[in-house]
């Protein structure tokens, strides 16, 4: 994994996206070439060394701890992922939706829904869902497995020691050698290389029709509950033993698709998906806050409607809809009266 100067910047250009107003970004952008060029000197040099990390939490709505690496790192991060993508992506299964080009969230429903009719036959016979979330999947990454897996397929002459530093720069809670960092772009495309293991193993091994993973989320349909529970057990016994992964017990889910399959953040029925009752309180909830602040900024205001209508676009849910429109329009007339005071 050799870096050109040439690589440096675009990592540059994609990381600066969206982010050209934060301090850090400024400091380094007003220095740009001779800080890129310090960068690809110690890359080229072996004299690139990872920095710390400076953490913070997050809800979303669970607390997160999100790890932000330097400006310098973090264009590093980017150059890496790129390589890795092009490296790893033809290994990946279909049905695997986070963090890959022309995939997502909306693509894993969209595939959901095409699934369910199959399962069910154009919905004339019920099935089950089984849904699976592994034990805190960031936090047990396996250092070794994954460098392992890695290895396997980037020569160790091109760099292999740059990705190798910015695995071993973080270890969580769970102990050393453990753990990749939520905030990291390598740990995106890492947490797919490492559970590219378990997805082929469903596949091939299991042979299983109907297999959607969105990160550490998996769902499985068949129309015997027999079936997912036997699956199940094989997972479970694959994830410990071959990659030293758990599975989250209490959130394991089995449900008829007649009552809903509970699926990031939707519930997807035979004929219509709605939003997820906690959801729907939460989007409430944050769009009053920010309707209550006099001192709002109206374009940000727009902006987490914009964010909400996307989420819902995807639902039935005329009657959010409705509500969010309402409670803007009442923000707008509010920050108005304000203004003209």
């Amino acid at each position: 994994m050799h870096l050109s100067y040439i690589e440096l910047y675009q990592s540059w250009l994609d990381f600066r996206r969206n982010k050209s107003s934060k301090t850090d970004v400024l400091e380094f952008e007003s220095n740009l070439a001779d800080n890129l060029a310090k960068l690809y000197q110690k890359i080229n040099n072996n004299q690139y060394q990872h920095g710390h990390y400076k953490q913070f939490q997050i809800s979303d709505p669970k607390p997160r701890l999100i790890s932000k690496a330097s400006v310098q790192d973090r264009i590093v991060h980017h150059s890496i992922s790129r390589k890795l993508e092009k490296i790893f992506e033809k290994s990946f299964i279909f049905d695997s939706y986070s963090s890959r080009q022309n995939k997502g969230l909306h693509k894993s429903i969209v595939r959901l829904k095409k699934f369910s009719r199959k399962v069910s036959q154009n919905h004339r016979f019920t099935f089950w869902a089984l849904k699976i979330d592994i034990h805190k999947f960031f936090d047990s990454v396996d250092h070794g497995i994954l460098l392992n897996l890695v290895r396997a397929k980037v020569p160790i002459l091109e760099s292999f020691g740059i990705y190798q530093q910015i695995i071993k720069s973080f270890c969580s809670n769970l102990g050393d050698g453990k753990g990749i960092p939520l905030g990291n772009l390598t740990s995106q495309i890492s947490a797919n290389i490492y559970l590219n293991q378990l997805d082929q193993y469903a596949k091939q091994n299991l042979r299983i029709k109907y297999y959607l993973r969105y990160s550490d989320d998996l769902l499985i349909l068949h129309r015997s509950k027999t079936q997912l529970l036997w699956w199940l057990s094989r997972i479970e016994n694959y994830l410990y033993d071959s990659l030293k992964l758990t599975i989250n017990r209490p959130k394991i889910r089995i449900r008829k698709n007649t009552h809903g399959i509970d699926w990031l953040g939707y519930f997807i029925y035979p004929k219509h998906i709605l939003p997820r009752s906690a959801t729907r309180r939460r989007i409430y909830r944050q769009f009053n806050q920010k309707n209550h602040d006099i001192n709002i900024n109206l374009k940000q205001l727009r902006r987490t409607l914009v964010s909400y209508y996307g989420y819902l676009s995807h639902t039935q849910d005329t009657k959010t809809f409705a509500r969010l429109k309402k409670i803007y329009y009442q923000s707008y007339l509010l920050y108005h009266k304000y203004k003209a005071q």
